[in-house]
């Protein structure tokens, strides 16, 4: 079974949003970011024949996309930081700080993931593992 088919809507918009992050990476992502595309594009028409869903599918689509890009910007100063015990205390507040903000947007994110698969019926499908989102 392709990967696509198991994947709920949800998790393969953040997939294809992830997949822009890193479009740079060559021809293999560009041809992944167009199947998920095209994945994502079949499943939400039925969200056309109820506007109201489909404008919160939207409006969630647009905030992932900006909670992704923090979590994103996040993980990077975490992974470019240097080994911790070689930090400077300014490089460990940074580090923390970069830490904590990765968690709180992921939570977000995984919400707004369950919220697209919701709108599209596809609660089932959610495969999103515990996450520490305090509300």
């Amino acid at each position: 079974m392709r990967e696509c088919e198991v994947k709920s809507t949800g998790t393969l918009v953040d997939e294809l949003l992830t997949t822009d992050l890193k479009w740079d990476a060559g021809a293999e992502v560009q041809d992944r970011r167009h199947e998920l595309a095209n994945t994502v594009t079949g499943r939400t028409a039925v969200l056309l024949d109820d506007m109201t869903r489909y404008r919160e599918f939207q409006q969630n689509l647009q905030e992932l996309k900006v909670i992704l890009k923090l979590c994103w910007d996040a993980q990077e100063v975490i992974m470019s930081s240097p080994d911790p015990t070689q930090c400077t205390q300014d490089q460990l507040m940074t580090l923390a700080i970069a830490a904590k903000e990765a968690q709180r947007t992921n939570a977000i994110r995984n919400r707004y993931i369950r919220k697209m698969d919701e709108l599209v019926g596809e609660t089932e499908r959610t495969q999103l593992a515990k996450t520490y989102d305090k509300e």
